[in-house]
């Protein structure tokens, strides 16, 4: 045989030499050996061609079983040989043949390693094995582990099972094993129902310890367990019952929490002995899933009643799992369900400072007993004791009264001072936040103060409506502060409760209001202008606010702003310029003018009847200050009085009260020519004369300058352009019907030059507009465009503003520079107010100023020269005509 092995081979002998002909797997050589060795070889080679792992090879030793070969092994020593391999089913079927039936129904090796082997007749006869009582139990769990093994084994091997006596609890036992060892983990057809019979078995036997793995059995199917809780009659609290094992091994051993809850539950609510009994160890392993599932669920399941032992097991629940919330929960259903309050109390000392301001907001969707139930206190004591904080007992107000438990005067109860604005927090009706403030004020007015300070912004629309009615200091404290961050509805809210309830501690508010110029804003401010003019006393300063409406361009402002100077007759000189000066700047057609005028006239009358009164002393002190006031007022009234404290027949001969009321003459006149009457004009000149009276010198020159203003007129206002024409005085004849506008631009421009930088805007667009109206009555002398001069003749003064200035400096650039016109108008329309800017500086005005005196000087010189005949203009109309 040597020469037949590989050349390595050659050299061993004994193992090393089986060993690598195995490793080689020279299942020939090794075949050949086995059959022609001795008893020692024969055993060594048959154990290299077992552990082969070839069916085919394992079947030469398994052979020898049936037919022996001399010098080998006995059928014994060969069954042992093969204990761990598997031969081909033909063979095993071979060996089933000639094995004695007694050997085959006896747990002897060769039965126990056939029961391992492929084969239809050992399938068949492991089917038999499971179901003979007579075989023992080595061989039937033989058998059983066979038949887990296939699926058509494991489903015969069930029947068989299920057909086998177990009214005996031994026998019982045994069975319910090898049913285990038999399905395993799989799913057998009739599993479901034999399951539900072994429990309803097993629950009968009170005796019967708990099988090995029937638990793991039973929990395939969880359900199984709570039906048999809910059908059996009673079931047995002895701790041994086997009834009692299967429940409490069932919920320890389940890794499902909803399991666990309701086997609990089930057990409380259909066998409260058991459950008292056992229900420490079925809550023993809950984690915190378990604890909240189950406090959770109670609300639902309140028919348990007193047969939860809630007083007992939120004592067994450890502090980390409690869900504060959900236990509190639990303890208000079932004390609400004909409880006695002990579910409460026993919550409230579980959770004694544990519920925090996280968890209060929560037990806001709590049902709460109304204050007039007799478990009220107990509820009460609840949140005390497990609030113990104000701060988070306040916060559960809102849940308190949105729902009608407890009312707004109520609410005391559970809220100390100094945390009512938490609890207002929690209200989410608007309405009951709003009643809870103003009840809250009404009982303890210092509270007033903590709810205003500070303004929360979450409430402060609630706390202002709650304030207002008896607080509206505190209502509005911190309103200035949160405007600009307010909304739009939030804005409206205040205005109306500041327009029912402000008083005058709110004016300087309503100014800030007012100041606000955002478009949005416009309507608010008028609203809050009026108020404002409502609550202050006569005479008041116009502050920052109210006075900007003095410069808003839109017309329902303006009137606004007219009707509050008409009702507070503000007496201050800064107010009073800005007021005659909004009046004298006006566009002579604007119809909101004669509204100022009469706001002024209003003041003067005003003014006027306070001086009246003064007499001696008191108007000594007071009078300079009237006095001055009504030389900006310019009224009839105050002309009366003023006049009254000059010339001969003057009141008091205080030699400084008649130089202050002739200089506030002087003023009245220079400033607004265009308002002497025939009468005034005649009372000026009697007391101006050199002749008219013992006159202070001084006071004479401040009467004269008064005089020859309002005795001139028009002229007067003209002769301010005297500087840029000589000495000719003619323009006036040349303006024609353009004069009027012109005359009121000039005193505009006498106005606005007084202001200093303040009249920067005004003064350049009043310069402007009598460029502009020399321009247009300069064009009707030298223009060309009938179509344009007949626009010009319409429109008088361009009142309407139907013809563009740009279109007559164009119209007039074809035979005159107009570069200065350009300028100025460009001034005007770039960095003015009215225009949207403000932003004029030294330098521009001076720029201003210069282009204002050429512009004139070129359109007088034009105008004259075409007029009075220079060579190469011609007048192509009569100015005299227009």
């Amino acid at each position: 045989m040597a020469k037949f092995l590989d050349p390595s081979l050659r050299d061993l002998a004994g193992g090393e030499l089986l060993d690598a002909l195995a490793e080689q797997q020279r299942w020939d050589v090794l075949q050949a050996m086995w059959l022609a060795g001795d008893g020692t070889t024969a055993v060594s080679v048959g154990r290299r061609l077992a552990e082969s792992n070839d069916p085919q090879v394992v079947d030469l030793v398994a052979g020898s079983i049936v037919e022996s070969v001399f010098a080998q092994p006995e059928a014994g020593e060969i069954v042992q040989m093969l204990d761990a391999s598997v031969c081909t089913a033909g063979m095993a079927e071979r060996i089933f043949d000639v094995t004695p039936d007694e050997e085959l129904r006896t747990a002897v090796p060769i039965t126990l390693w056939l029961l391992r082997q492929p084969g239809d007749s050992i399938d068949a006869h492991a089917i038999e094995l499971v179901g003979d009582v007579e075989s023992s139990r080595e061989l039937r769990e033989a058998a059983a582990a066979r038949c887990c093994q296939s699926p058509a084994l494991r489903t015969q091997g069930l029947a068989a099972l299920s057909a086998f006596d177990r009214t005996d609890p031994t026998r019982w036992v045994e069975t319910v094993d090898l049913i285990i060892r038999v399905v395993g983990t799989a799913r057998v057809a009739g599993l479901a129902d034999l399951r539900r019979t072994l429990v309803d078995e097993y629950v009968a036997y009170h005796s019967i310890g708990e099988p090995a793995g029937f638990v793991a059995l039973v929990l395939g199917v969880p359900q199984v367990v709570l039906n048999a809780i809910s059908t059996v009659n009673d079931l047995p609290s002895e701790p041994t019952a086997g009834a009692s094992q299967l429940l409490v091994r069932a919920a320890v051993l389940s890794d499902d929490p909803d399991f666990r809850v309701e086997v609990a539950l089930s057990t409380a609510t259909r066998h409260p002995p058991f459950w008292v009994a056992h229900h420490a160890a079925i809550v023993a392993p809950w984690g915190p899933i378990e604890w909240s599932t189950f406090f959770a669920s109670v609300p639902t399941r309140v028919e348990t009643g007193s047969n939860i032992l809630f007083d007992q097991l939120i004592q067994l629940c450890p502090d980390d799992f409690i869900d504060s919330v959900v236990a509190v929960n639990a303890a208000v259903h079932l004390d609400l369900k004909a409880g006695s309050g002990s579910a409460v109390e026993s919550a409230g000392a579980k959770l004694s400072r544990r519920i925090d301001a996280e968890s209060a907001d929560e037990l806001a969707r709590l049902a709460w007993p109304l204050p007039e139930d007799d478990r009220w206190p107990a509820f009460r004591t609840l949140v005390r004791r497990a609030m113990p904080d104000d701060a988070v007992r306040a916060t559960l107000l809102g849940l308190l009264m949105d729902v009608g438990v407890v009312s707004p005067a109520a609410a005391q109860e559970l809220v100390a001072a100094g945390y009512r604005l938490q609890a207002l927090d929690m209200i989410g009706n608007f309405d009951l936040g709003v009643d809870f403030v103003s009840t809250v004020v009404s009982a303890v007015p210092a509270a007033a103060a903590e709810f205003g300070a500070p303004l929360a912004t979450a409430n402060r629309i609630v706390l202002m409506r709650g304030l207002a009615p008896t607080s509206p200091d505190h209502a509005f404290a911190h309103v200035a502060k949160a405007w600009d961050e307010m909304a739009e509805n939030e804005r409206d809210v205040v205005l109306e409760l500041l327009e029912r309830y402000g008083t005058e501690q709110q004016s300087s508010l309503l100014d800030l209001i007012v100041a606000d110029t955002s478009g949005s804003n416009r309507t608010r401010r008028a609203h809050a202008g009026l108020r404002w003019a409502a609550l202050v006393a006569e005479g008041t300063a116009f502050p920052a606010g109210i006075s900007s409406l003095l410069q808003t361009s839109s017309p329902d402002l303006a009137r606004t702003a007219a009707t509050i100077a008409t009702q507070v007759r503000p007496s201050d000189h800064e107010t009073l310029v800005a007021l005659r000066d909004r009046w004298a700047t006006a566009d002579p057609g604007d119809p909101v003018r004669a509204e100022f005028r009469s706001a002024l006239d209003a003041v003067d009358s005003s003014l006027a009847a306070n001086l009246a009164v003064l007499e001696r002393s008191p108007l000594l002190q007071d009078g300079p200050e009237l006095i001055r006031a009504l030389g900006v007022t310019a009224g009839p009234d105050g002309f009366i009085q003023l006049t009254a404290l000059v010339g001969p027949d003057a009141r008091n001969d205080n030699i400084e009260l008649r130089r202050a009321a002739a200089a506030a003459l002087q003023e009245f006149f220079t400033a607004h020519p265009q308002e002497a009457t025939t009468g005034m004009v005649e009372a000026l000149g009697r007391m101006a004369r050199p002749d008219g009276g013992d006159l202070d010198a001084v006071a004479r020159k401040y009467l004269s300058v008064a005089f020859r203003s309002a005795s001139l007129g028009d002229d007067a206002a003209l002769a301010m352009l005297d500087p840029y024409i000589g000495d000719q005085h003619t323009m006036g004849d040349y303006m024609g019907a353009e004069k009027p506008a012109a005359v009121a631009a000039l005193n505009g421009i006498a106005s606005r030059r007084s202001q200093g930088a303040a009249g920067y805007s005004g003064l350049v667009q009043q310069l402007d507009v009598v460029v502009e109206q020399i321009a247009r009555a300069g064009y009707l002398v030298i223009g060309t465009s009938d179509n344009m001069k007949q626009q010009i003749r319409s429109d008088p003064g361009n009142a309407s503003g139907k013809l563009p200035y740009g279109r007559v400096i164009d119209g007039l650039r074809q035979t005159l520079s107009v570069a200065n016109m350009e300028v100025l108008h460009d001034l005007r329309s770039a960095k003015t107010e009215a225009h949207g800017a403000d932003e004029l500086t030294e330098h521009d005005m001076s720029r201003a100023e210069d282009a204002f005196g050429e512009s004139v000087s070129l359109l007088y010189t034009a105008i004259d020269d075409a007029w009075t005949g220079r060579p190469g203009l011609k007048v192509v109309d009569d100015p005299t005509s227009a």
